[in-house]
């Protein structure tokens, strides 16, 4: 299904999501503002998004995140000319993606290009089965797709 989602979102049509889209840890929106720096990040990251003006917003975990520290010269080099937003937590899952969308990140950006690698941290710490994992980057690219339907998605593998 996945594949199938990409494939309708480069092709810029949305697909016909499930009414009864599976319940579970992965697609159960999640946040962790008890985290200070969690909570500051995305304070940050709303903030970014209502500024506007990024045209490709990359999601996802550390791997994502750390385009800010070790990957900082190329991020500056290659990303950043393309007005490119790092919307990256390290440790984040699915579900905390989901949440994130749901409170003011990315889709006010209007971003015509967004780039998703997330789900290593669901298999990884043993949350969500690989199976779930999948349902849970569905439903962000179903989301994203529901609400800036224009807006291409690559979905990255893990």
């Amino acid at each position: 299904m996945t594949a199938l989602l990409v494939s309708l979102a480069i092709a810029g049509t949305q697909p016909a999501m499930s009414q009864s889209a599976p319940q579970h840890v992965a697609t159960i929106p999640a946040h962790r503002l008890n985290e200070e720096w969690w909570k500051t990040r995305h304070e940050q990251r709303v903030a970014l998004t209502a500024k506007g003006g990024i045209d490709v917003a990359f999601i996802g975990d550390s791997i994502t995140h750390s385009w800010e520290n070790g990957g900082k010269a190329v991020w500056a080099k290659n990303f950043a000319p393309l007005k490119s937003g790092n919307y990256g937590f390290s440790g984040d899952r699915t579900e905390h993606v989901l949440w994130r969308l749901e409170n003011g990140e990315v889709i006010d950006a209007q971003p015509k290009v967004v780039v998703i690698m997330i789900g290593t941290n669901n298999i990884g710490h043993g949350s969500s089965t690989p199976a779930q994992t999948a349902d849970g980057v569905e439903a962000i690219v179903g989301k994203l797709l529901g609400e800036i339907p224009g807006t291409q998605i690559l979905l990255l593998g893990v």
